[in-house]
């Protein structure tokens, strides 16, 4: 069986890095590809490389939970409460419902997420409003600005991976 062509994609907003890089890993006899932006590549890789564009989003996608994570356990001990901290304590207190176990269809998988996202966007909303209503800006603006904006977006990105999975299935 033959060995795929190994490609290298190079993303910077730099174009002078873009450039130098793409120059570098070139003279290996690597074939490189350059991106602007991610958002670039991910129009690319999503239509090119599935696989590569599912990890890419999933990677970005937890990146992007978990800076919401830190700074909302960060308010919470701003205000004096304490943050559930260690894995098996969350998912003891979380009302989000488990994965299923082993594998399942990429089509499953993101429907569950955009789930999960209306029921995250449900109650940061209905929290940003009490927030709002007893005087703490700082909270409804971390959950106005950071955590709602932010799966908004996420609910963009993982409907346009949706429809291109339905699509191709």
């Amino acid at each position: 069986m033959p060995q795929a062509e190994a490609i290298v994609f190079v993303v910077d907003d730099d174009p002078s890095m873009r450039e130098a890089l793409g120059s570098l890993i070139r003279s290996t006899g690597v074939k490189v590809e350059t991106f602007a932006s991610a958002q670039e590549f991910l129009t690319r890789a999503r239509a090119d490389l599935p696989f590569y564009s599912l990890h890419l989003l999933f990677d970005k996608h937890h990146g992007e939970q978990a800076e919401l994570v830190d700074a909302l356990a960060e308010r919470v001990q701003m205000l004096g409460g304490v943050s559930v901290a260690m894995s098996h304590d969350v998912a003891e207190t979380t009302r989000i419902t488990r994965p299923p176990r082993g594998r399942e269809r990429v089509t499953d998988q993101l429907t569950r997420l955009l789930q999960v996202h209306e029921f995250v966007l449900a109650e940061a909303r209905g929290m940003a409003r009490e927030a709002a209503e007893a005087g703490d800006d700082g909270t409804n603006d971390l959950l106005v600005s950071e955590l709602i904006r932010t799966n908004e977006m996420q609910v963009w990105f993982v409907a346009e991976h949706l429809a291109d999975a339905e699509e191709h299935s």
